[in-house]
């Protein structure tokens, strides 16, 4: 091993930084702690003055990030009917409009988890296997249809 390279507790850079220094982002944020309502307010009046640099600061670090918000949804979905069935449901409740494709296919998938997870738990690997693949031909006999 090189012990010449690296001994315990000397630098490998005794050049570098001296302990306890701060970097930039400290310093800036110290800064804006001081100044920052002062800062925040010239920004916003600036930015309802029709500023557009202003505006994208302010609503890209100011304001929360909005994320969209899923409405619930319902629709006959028959709990008790294999897989497959549940997935022609969904399907089904798609082409009549009740369902949004995206929906669709979000609950498409929450199933096939879950009959993945009920086939591990009900017989070991050779099930959910067969599952898997039972899905994967479904998915490709769909694209081909679609």
């Amino acid at each position: 091993m090189n012990d010449w390279l690296y001994k315990p507790g000397q630098s490998g850079n005794p050049a570098g930084k001296p302990k306890g220094t701060k970097n930039r982002k400290t310093l800036l944020r110290e800064e804006l702690e001081k100044d920052g309502s002062a800062l925040a307010a010239a920004l916003k009046a600036k930015a309802l003055e029709g500023d557009p640099t202003c505006l994208g600061l302010w609503l890209a670090r100011l304001e929360p990030v909005m994320r969209p918000r899923a409405e619930p949804v319902e629709f006959a979905l028959d709990t008790a009917a294999p897989p497959a069935k549940q997935i022609a449901q969904v399907i089904e409740a798609v082409a009549a409009g009740d369902l949004t494709v995206d929906e669709g296919q979000q609950i498409a998938n929450m199933l096939r988890q879950l009959a993945e997870v009920r086939a591990l738990e009900n017989g070991g690997d050779d099930k959910a296997d067969k599952l898997i693949e039972a899905f994967k031909q479904m998915a490709q006999s769909e694209r081909v249809r679609g």
